[in-house]
């Protein structure tokens, strides 16, 4: 079995397997051969440990039904000509309220609008205020930039064109920002604050990942973010619904940003919306269905939950459990089954493998699995085509040795 020629055959095709597929990754990074990119044939963006939610059971897993430290208030329902306005008055009712820190997850012009002047006494009023801050040099932040606003910003950055799994850890994201000034303990027992990497989001919430908040229905959809609309918050006539607010908001982080126009048009509304894996509907070709606010309040929850935060396997460990999949693979190759009984050996190996990564996903450890069965398929397919070459080195090697004897 482990005879000289057996050595130099796995050698062979081995390191031939794993140059190529190095060669490959690189070339799928340059930017000159990005003429023709995925997202232009239709951005697949596919991903098999998206499929952990749809095998979870959210009501049987904590990391889901626990309190969510994040409540939601839905700014698309207030009047577009006197937004900063209405908005003022919202942060007016919030500053009564016991609430730990405020984030207003939106873009200002510096145009003069109806209830600027009002907006900005109310957000230099109150230091628990963060505002989301967008790197766009074409559309800056105005109102933090040239209105001289005293409130601290985060950078709310999250990219439109593919679907969103990570989130950087770092002390200047919009997330870190409402955290540190909520709950700074948190930030320094865990030291968070010398983290500059992105983390896989473990989400802790299924699809759009909203729940209406109401006195009835409150405690009926606790696997997601409650969220109250901005004029039902300020209605002057319901003071009784917002009694109930008190203890709702209570030591609680407050998002403040656009989660639809109004409930019919929610699921249609397309601003500020996001593809991401809690879409249980699809796993690639994904609508955007996710409002910004949510996934904020998704990596907050993460933060202040280390022990829910996926534990990533990377390093040495993703890099042998690649290696070892790849030689036992190999191994299967060198039986010369054909190419049908290839593939249906490839099949099998894949079903346990996924079964094992969204088990373990279950207890907040991420495996990622796409690549590694993407590069089986190659290593099968280079076989095939190293196999002539290999069969050639071979008679010329024998033919150079039987010269020299």
């Amino acid at each position: 079995m482990f005879t000289k020629k057996n050595i130099f055959k796995f050698l062979f095709f081995y390191l031939s397997s794993c140059l190529i597929l190095i060669v490959l990754s690189e070339i799928a990074e340059t930017k000159f051969f990005q003429i023709f990119t995925i997202e232009e044939i239709g951005n697949p963006d596919l991903e098999w440990n998206d499929l952990h939610y749809k095998s979870v059971n959210p009501y049987r897993n904590s990391h889901y039904t626990r309190e969510k430290s994040v409540i939601l208030i839905n700014s698309g329902s207030l009047n577009r000509d006197s937004f900063r306005l209405e908005l003022s008055k919202v942060l007016g009712e919030l500053n009564i309220l016991n609430v730990k820190a405020i984030g207003i997850d939106h873009q200002f012009s510096n145009e003069n609008k109806i209830g600027t002047d009002e907006l900005i006494k109310s957000i230099n009023a109150n230091p628990k205020i963060i505002i989301g801050e967008i790197a766009d040099q074409n559309n800056p932040n105005m109102l933090a930039e040239k209105l001289k606003i005293q409130a601290k910003t985060g950078k709310a950055d999250l990219p439109d064109d593919y679907t969103i799994r990570t989130y950087f850890d770092n002390h200047s994201t919009f997330a870190h920002q409402l955290i540190k000034t909520a709950f700074p303990n948190v930030l320094k027992n865990s030291n968070h604050e010398s983290e500059h990497h992105p983390f896989t989001i473990h989400y802790s919430c299924i699809n759009d990942g909203l729940v209406e908040f109401s006195n009835t229905s409150n405690s009926l959809h606790p696997i997601n973010f409650k969220y109250i609309e901005a004029k039902d918050f300020i209605n002057e006539n319901d003071r009784e619904f917002n009694k109930s607010f008190t203890e709702t908001f209570k030591n609680k982080i407050v998002i403040i940003g656009h989660l639809g126009s109004n409930l019919i048009d929610k699921k249609f509304d397309s601003e500020d919306k996001f593809a991401v894996p809690t879409d249980t509907s699809k796993i690639m070709l994904r609508d955007k269905t996710m409002y910004g606010a949510v996934i904020h309040a998704n990596a907050i929850e993460n933060i202040l939950h280390p022990e829910s935060k996926f534990k990533e396997l990377h390093g040495f460990w993703h890099v042998l459990l690649h290696q070892l999949l790849i030689i036992g693979f190999l191994l299967v190759l060198f039986l010369h089954l054909g190419k049908f009984f290839n593939i249906l050996i490839l099949v099998i190996i894949s079903i346990p493998y996924t079964y094992v990564v969204m088990k373990l996903m279950d207890y907040n450890v991420y495996i990622t699995m796409s690549s590694t069965l993407l590069h089986l398929i190659f290593v099968e397919e280079f076989y095939e085509i190293l196999e002539p070459l290999y069969k050639k080195i071979i008679k010329k090697y024998n033919s150079i040795s039987h010269e020299k004897k």
